[in-house]
């Protein structure tokens, strides 16, 4: 929330280049009206509410009935939504001309801190949650940065892998190791 808080007066400003503009402490007032945060807190309060085996149903239900302002993925998942296309479709390149967009990969960050040191926990999660809006490169970036910082030293494996999984990512796609374990739960991608 800090860093969210914190960054936004940068946001689009850097544009290629490095911001090096000092930031200066001072009070958060902005948070609430951050879209990195109230996302998430439509879908922590699905967590809170319906559980750990909350559907993408039960996600996109939520999503569909905010009435906070979006851009991109989220908001074409939204009109999605609101035209009757359900998840896994409303986050579909069929329908959803920004499902590359990195809208999951910023709101994912969530998952990971209710999934401390569990990220197989976390990407179950993740993929339930990231198909409202996103398909492909927009859903495992989210995939990836939920655990991404919440791991912990524990599951780290060695150089060139985390989870003790080997990740190995091809161009425009997801990494053979996720397209395994996804096949395995009976996901198609």
């Amino acid at each position: 929330m800090i860093g969210v808080s914190y960054g936004a007066k940068t946001e689009f400003r850097a544009k290629g280049v490095m911001f090096e503009t000092e930031i200066k402490p001072e009070p958060l007032t902005n948070a609430i009206q951050q879209d990195d945060l109230y996302v998430e807190m439509t879908f922590a309060r699905v967590l809170d509410t319906v559980g750990l085996d909350a559907t993408s149903a039960d996600f996109g239900a939520a999503f569909k009935d905010s009435r906070y302002q979006l851009w991109h993925a989220n908001a074409a998942a939204r009109r999605n939504l609101g035209r009757g296309i359900a998840p896994p479709f409303s986050g579909h390149p069929r329908y959803n001309a920004h499902a590359d967009d990195i809208d999951f990969q910023i709101e994912a960050d969530f998952i990971g801190i209710m999934c401390p040191g569990l990220p197989q926990a976390s990407n179950q999660i993740c993929d339930r949650v990231g198909r409202v809006m996103n398909h492909g490169d927009g859903l495992y970036g989210g995939i990836r940065e939920g655990p991404s910082d919440r791991e912990g030293p524990a599951v780290h494996g060695r150089r060139g892998q985390r989870g003790g999984v080997a990740v190995q990512r091809h161009r425009g796609g997801p990494g053979r190791a996720d397209v395994a374990a996804g096949r395995a739960r009976g996901c198609i991608y």
